[in-house]
Parts: structure tokens; C-alpha cells; sequence
């Protein structure tokens, strides 16, 4: 088979949207979703006549309204919206990267408390929510404004490795700044600097996970279609945007060049509708023609159509995107995809279709029927207030009895002229009747009196017959939760794994919160075909029966630990998840802050048999009998060493002792010999002196007596 040209393309889609259900390419269906949000917005219904009462009861609206509350917490409460439950005993740790990740992503990279507001509000007045997913890379510019900078830390922002910068606008200028203190005076040291004034322009590259809300009229889908889109052979939406959101996208100038400017979906009836508050009665302008070409808005179509585009025989699933409205396409993209990335939900789903029934057609012919009845009430004590008269023509004047006023004068001139007509008050049958179509509408929805806490009555009923009306209506909202979380909601987390393990590079290390402490994850690991486990069965009851049949366990599990089956039939894991499903129910959502998950403890001690444990306090008795024995010996040993070194020490000091007194008594006496030596010669030589000076003497007398001689 050949392939499929352009024009073969663009012509497969035509067909398509020609035969397609939703927006205005199905009138019966665009009609009723107007019809039921016209019922939500309380407006009139059209058989209003004047002069007579046109009140309009807003019970499609009070119905939806009391319903979005208790779904909304099913999924938003303290409990996570979803699970993923391991399929083997590999996937026990990573089940639980998977489930944090995928919350953290619902939660902080896309608004999920709005999303699914919108998605289930569009479900319950227009019968089918519609959300769009997938992985998304987007560019995001912003601006920052910088002042007084330098050169070089001017450079190092514009060398910013992770963010794109370029300059919008930069001033330079000189600017005196001191540099130091002079030390001999004391004064500032001022240098002039080149300084920069710039605006700069950021552009990040960021790539998740993101959810976007479809309006239920932007939809197609083929005609014949169910509930499993993966069987559909054509899905589209059709949405606005502008020429800066597509370049944002990911899309060239030349893709973009020459757009067609249809803009008949601009004024579809439900779009109309849908801003006419907005647009104050009137229709927006369109924006098609303006001169900003990046504010320009086009319109277009995201196609998944099921075609034969390679001639192979085999069909695929193609993603076209076609800009123009109704009757201008051009192919922009397209390329061969794996899965219909969409995901819808009804409350009421019927059989072998895709359209189900919403809450609103349930309550809208009751809401008409009771408006009329209290019209025809109004109509009634109006003019039970205020009668018709019958008065004979000349007898009175006319002007007098028209003018109604308090205490007014009506002249007649005749007795009887004007007679009162007399109206029937209605009397207790409209309130019973009031009070029976009221009775219907809260056994189709579910929504009564009590559990909205209006009826005064239930204060004298028995807490056990209360409870018991309770969970019977609480039995069709439970219904809704359930088929919202096995159609939709499963589908959406199912396809949140898939693309966090398919995009693994760009999801690898980030941090998640697991237990209270923080992890690093890599989805490369992650098995894409783990089950997703939604916990609606105890959502929608009562909390207060709820924390008791927690409280019932955790003293079913405490009696067990009381009979000696700790750490068998209930394990520490076991009361953890009941304490931590305490706290759940009573709506706290940081459950580490009040008990620490066993797995994070370290391993507890083994246990030992208490005869073992006999046993060993004997071997360490012995054991220390033993080296107390041979402590003793070794203190024993080492006195006795201590002795004979003490008598070796007594010896070897009296030894030097007497070496040392025979050594100085040797001293002495050597220095006495030196004493007495020294003593004789000095004696000796003092004798010798005298001797010479007595023989000077004699011969100095001598020489003297030869003299005189």
C-alpha cells in the first residue's frame, strides 16, 4: 500500500472531526452540557411569565456542591491520592520511590488539589472530566534588573552554566569606591571603577511531568467510543494559544509561519456560554490579527488518529497537530506515539459508551419541579395578599381601587359596587409536596440532611440510627469515588510511572521524602508495570467510626502482644502501619513526627536462651576465677621480684657505700701526706732563711769589724 500524503492526512482528520462527538460537531450533546451548567448557574428556565413569580431553586448546584467536599478528601485527605503496589519482591523499596515521587510530582511540579477539583467538578455538571497529561519540556525566560556591577562579576553571571543569559540592556558608568585606609591620615583610599547597569534575561530549560485541565466542549472524541481510550480511533482537543506559548513548546519560526486565522471555535455556543459572565453578555474579541506577533492566538487541533501512514498494512497511532478552526489545517507536527494521553472520568458511567450521566441530569427536572411549586406558593401568598376585586362599572372609581395603597379610600356609590375574589390559600399540600420531591432528590444522590447537618430532627434520633442513614446515603458517593478512581485516577498514576521510568535521565537523583528521611531516586530500576491502588473504601464514612475501627486493631494487636504473640502474628511493622493509620484518619498527614518506622531503627540484639545464658555466666565466672588466679600469681611474682631487687639495691648501696668511704678515707689521708710534705718543706725552707739571714748577719758584723780595724 502506498503512504499517505499530506493531503491524505489532512483529509483522514476532516473525516474524522465530521464524525466525531463533542463541541459544537454534536448539537445533542452540546445541548445538554449547556442545559445542566444553565441548572447549575441558576438561571431561568424560559417558561417565566410576567407579573408572576420567578424564583429559580438552585439544587443542581447544592447537590454538587455538598458532593465536591467528601470527594475531594477521598483523594486530597491525609492519606496519599494513590500507591503503587509492588508485583515482586524486588519492587518493595522502589514502590515506595515510585509512590513519593509521583506525589511529590501530582503535587508540587503540576497544582493537583486544582486539577482534580476541576476534573471532578466538570464529571459531576457536564458528565465526563477530561485531563490531559504528559511529559513536557517547556522554556521559561524571566527577567532580573542588576545595579553597580563590575567587570568581572558581570562576566561570571553571563558565564552561568546552568541558565541561558543573555542582556537586554546595559549602561556603564564610573563609580568611587574606597579600597582602603590610608595609614598616616586615616582617610578612605577612593579608586574610580568602570561599574554596569544591565537587565538581564533568563531562559531555563525544564522538563516533568504535567496535568492539564480540558474543557469538556475542547474534547473529541469518535463517535461510539467508551470509557477504555485506548480502543478510540480518534481523540482530539481543540485549545487556543498564542504564538509565544508554541515557540515556549518547543516549536520553530518556521513552523509557525503563515498560520491559518479561523476563528469559528471562538464562538461555539458552550464557549459562549462558559465566559459570558466574563465577557459581561458580549463575545470576546479575537486575537488573531493583533500586531504583537508573539501575542497572536491560533487555534489547534492535538490529534491522536489511528491511520496507515507508512503503507505497511498496520495501523498506528499518530500525534498531528493541526492549527486552524473548523475549516483552515495546516499540519505543524506529527509523529508515531505509544498511547492516547488523556484520561476522563463520570460519575455515573453508561454501558458501552464514553459519555456517562452527569449528577447535574439527575437533579435538573426535580430542580424545575420544585422551582414551579414555589413559584406557584409565591404566586399564591401574593395574591392571597393582595385579592382581585370585582367592582360594577359606574358605581365607583376606578382610579381609587387601582391605586393599592395602605389605608387607601376606595369611593363607591353603591352599596356592593366592589366585591373581593376570593383566593384559597394552598395550605400544607405544597409543602408536602415540596418535602416529597426533596425526599427524591436525596435518595438519587445520596445527599441528605444529615450528612449535610441540616436537620434539626436528627439531634433526637439514637447515634445508631443516624449512623445507619448516614452510611446508606454515604453508599452512592462512595459509588462515584470508586468509579473516578478505577477509571481516571489509575489511569493518570498509571501513566506518571511510565514516563518517570522513561524519562530516567532527567528524574535521576532528585530527592523525594520517604518515612521522614529524604532519598535520592533513579527510576531506571522502577518496574513501569506495577499496580496502582487507590484507598477509596474508607474514605467517604464517618471519622469518628473510622478512628474507632482503627482503635478496635491496635487493641486486638496489643492483646495479642499480651498473650505472647509479639513479634509473630503482630510484627513491629504491623503496629506501625495501624499507628501511622490512626494518625491518617485523624487528618495529619507528617506521620514520622509521632512514630519512626522500624525499617529506619538499627537491628535489634538476638535473643538467647535463658539455659544458654546460664551456661555462659558460668564460663565467664570461670573465666574470671581464671584471671583473677592468675592476676594473683602475677601480683605475687612481682613482689618477690620486687624483694630481691630491693635486697640487690640494699647490697649494691652498702658496696658503693664502702668503696665510696675507703675511696674518700684514701683521699684524705693522701692529701694529710701532701699536707705533712708541703708543712716540712715549707719549714724547711723558713729554717734555711733564717739561717742565710743569721750568716748575712754575721757577715755584715764581720765586715764592719774589719772596717773599724
Amino acid at each position: 500500500m502506498p503512504k499517505l500524503s499530506e493531503d491524505d492526512k489532512l483529509a483522514i482528520i476532516r473525516a474524522e472531526l465530521a464524525d466525531c462527538v463533542g463541541g459544537d460537531y454534536s448539537s445533542s450533546l452540546s445541548d445538554r452540557r449547556r442545559k445542566a451548567m444553565d441548572y447549575y448557574n441558576g438561571k431561568p428556565f424560559g417558561n417565566e411569565v410576567d407579573g408572576r413569580s420567578k424564583i429559580v431553586l438552585t439544587d443542581v448546584a447544592d447537590v454538587i456542591e455538598w458532593m465536591m467536599p467528601p470527594l475531594m478528601k477521598v483523594f486530597l485527605g491525609a492519606r496519599n491520592t494513590a500507591r503503587f503496589t509492588p508485583v515482586g519482591p524486588n519492587d518493595v523499596e522502589t514502590a515506595e520511590q515510585a509512590t513519593a515521587w509521583a506525589h511529590q510530582t501530582f503535587s508540587h511540579h503540576n497544582n493537583g488539589y486544582l486539577v482534580f477539583y476541576q476534573w471532578i467538578k466538570d464529571c459531576l455538571i457536564e458528565g465526563n472530566g477530561i485531563i490531559r497529561y504528559g511529559w513536557e519540556q517547556k522554556t521559561k525566560r524571566y527577567t532580573k534588573t542588576f545595579s553597580g556591577l563590575r567587570e568581572e562579576e558581570l562576566a561570571a553571571i553571563l558565564d552561568d552554566k546552568n541558565l541561558k543569559v543573555s542582556v537586554i540592556s546595559q549602561a556603564e558608568r564610573s563609580e568611587t569606591m574606597p579600597v582602603g585606609m590610608d595609614p598616616m591620615t586615616g582617610q578612605p583610599i577612593l579608586q574610580e571603577w568602570k561599574v554596569f547597569d544591565v537587565h538581564l534575561a533568563y531562559t531555563k530549560e525544564s522538563s516533568s511531568f504535567r496535568i492539564y485541565n480540558v474543557p469538556p466542549e475542547e474534547f473529541l472524541i469518535s463517535r461510539h467510543a467508551t470509557l477504555d481510550l485506548d480502543e478510540a480511533r480518534f481523540v482530539a482537543w481543540q485549545t487556543k494559544k498564542t504564538v509565544g506559548n508554541l515557540l515556549a513548546f518547543g516549536f520553530s519560526k518556521e513552523d509557525l509561519e503563515d498560520l491559518p486565522t479561523d476563528d469559528s471555535l471562538e464562538y461555539a455556543s458552550e464557549r459562549v456560554d462558559r465566559f459570558e459572565r466574563e465577557d459581561d453578555g458580549g463575545i470576546s474579541l479575537s486575537r488573531s490579527t493583533v500586531p504583537d506577533d508573539m501575542g497572536k492566538e491560533v487555534w489547534l487541533t492535538e490529534c491522536f488518529v489511528r491511520m496507515d501512514a507508512d503503507g505497511d498494512g498496520v495501523q498506528e497511532l499518530h500525534r498531528m497537530i493541526v492549527a486552524g478552526g473548523k475549516n483552515a489545517f495546516k499540519i505543524i507536527e506529527q509523529r508515531e506515539v505509544s498511547e492516547i494521553p488523556f484520561a476522563t472520568i463520570t460519575p455515573t458511567p453508561m454501558s458501552h459508551t464514553f459519555h456517562g450521566k452527569s449528577v447535574a441530569e439527575q437533579v435538573m427536572d426535580l430542580q424545575l419541579s420544585r422551582s414551579t411549586v414555589l413559584r406557584n406558593m409565591f404566586d399564591n401568598l401574593f395574591l392571597v395578599n393582595n385579592v382581585r376585586y370585582a367592582a360594577i362599572e359606574g358605581e365607583c372609581e376606578i382610579d381609587d381601587l387601582i391605586s393599592n395603597r395602605p389605608g387607601g379610600v376606595v369611593r363607591i356609590h353603591s352599596a356592593g359596587a366592589v366585591t373581593p375574589l376570593p383566593t384559597s390559600p394552598l395550605g400544607p399540600m405544597a409543602f408536602n409536596v415540596l418535602e416529597y420531591l426533596h425526599t427524591i432528590r436525596e435518595n438519587r444522590t445520596g445527599i441528605t440532611r444529615y450528612n449535610q447537618g441540616t436537620d434539626a430532627s436528627s439531634l433526637n434520633q439514637t447515634a445508631s440510627g443516624v449512623r445507619a442513614i448516614m452510611g446508606a446515603s454515604q453508599v452512592r458517593i462512595d459509588l462515584v469515588a470508586r468509579v473516578i478512581a478505577e477509571t481516571g485516577v489509575k489511569r493518570l498514576f498509571r501513566a506518571m510511572l511510565r514516563a518517570g521510568v522513561d524519562h530516567a535521565n532527567e528524574v535521576k537523583g532528585q530527592l523525594v521524602q520517604i518515612n521522614g528521611s529524604w532519598q535520592q531516586i533513579d527510576p531506571a530500576s522502577w518496574n513501569p508495570d506495577m499496580d496502582v491502588e487507590i484507598e477509596v473504601g474508607l474514605g467517604v464514612g464517618d471519622a469518628e467510626l473510622r478512628l474507632g475501627q482503627v482503635r478496635a486493631i491496635m487493641e486486638v494487636q496489643q492483646a495479642g502482644n499480651s498473650a505472647g504473640l509479639g513479634g509473630r502474628v503482630v510484627s513491629e511493622e504491623n503496629f506501625y502501619n495501624a499507628a501511622t493509620k490512626l494518625v491518617d484518619e485523624m487528618g495529619f498527614k507528617a506521620k514520622d513526627q509521632f512514630f519512626t518506622n522500624p525499617k529506619q531503627l538499627p537491628p535489634p540484639e538476638p535473643k538467647v536462651d535463658p539455659e544458654m545464658l546460664k551456661v555462659q555466666a558460668e564460663i565467664e565466672k570461670g573465666k574470671a576465677e581464671l584471671e583473677l588466679e592468675k592476676a594473683r600469681l602475677v601480683l605475687e611474682q612481682q613482689r618477690v621480684m620486687a624483694q630481691i631487687q630491693m635486697e640487690e639495691a640494699r647490697t649494691r648501696s652498702q658496696i658503693e657505700l664502702a668503696t665510696t668511704r675507703a675511696e674518700s678515707e684514701l683521699k684524705i689521708a693522701r692529701a694529710r701526706a701532701v699536707a705533712h710534705q708541703i708543712t716540712k718543706a715549707q719549714v724547711a725552707g723558713h729554717d734555711m732563711a733564717l739561717e742565710d739571714q743569721r750568716l748575712e748577719h754575721e757577715q755584715e758584723m764581720s765586715s764592719k769589724e774589719n772596717g773599724d780595724a
